[in-house]
């Protein structure tokens, strides 16, 4: 017979996949990141400049996304306060698609930073979410991915 080694075993008993992503990688992925980059604060992440324009050149952000992000992006609280109750679905929606389409670490850390800030700043923000102008998109999609 075939037995398996207590390292196997302990291995076979991580190995629950979630989303095509079994425990055990995640575990080993996680040990990987370094403690410095662990430990950003939310206002160390919102320092950083991100090339918007770039996205847009390369379609993976919209013109009208790039107007939002401009308005929005570097700006102080009351002034995002102010744009996300003029037109905070429109930010919602830029979000999620940066989210959805961009993959590079540091952007997506950057705009959950933005979400976090707005939502820490005002939890009924939330709703935006719920928007019914977002009605035909999956503003969860992801968050869970």
């Amino acid at each position: 017979k075939n037995r398996a080694t207590p390292v196997e075993k302990e291995k076979k008993k991580k190995t629950l996949v979630f989303r095509g992503f079994n425990l055990w990688n995640l575990e080993y992925f996680l040990s990987t990141i370094p403690m410095d980059r662990a430990e950003l604060t939310t206002e160390q992440v919102l320092k950083r400049d991100i090339p918007w324009e770039t996205y847009m050149t390369t379609k993976l952000i919209s013109g009208t996304g790039l107007q939002l992000l401009r308005r929005y992006d570097n700006r102080a609280e009351n002034v995002r306060a102010q744009l996300l109750d003029d037109d905070g679905p429109a930010y919602v929606k830029v979000f999620v698609s940066i989210l959805r389409d961009i993959f590079k670490e540091e952007t997506v850390e950057y705009v959950l930073a933005l979400i976090d800030e707005m939502l820490t700043a005002n939890p009924k923000r939330a709703r935006l979410f719920h928007d019914k102008s977002l009605a035909n998109e999956d503003t969860y999609e992801p968050f869970l991915s």
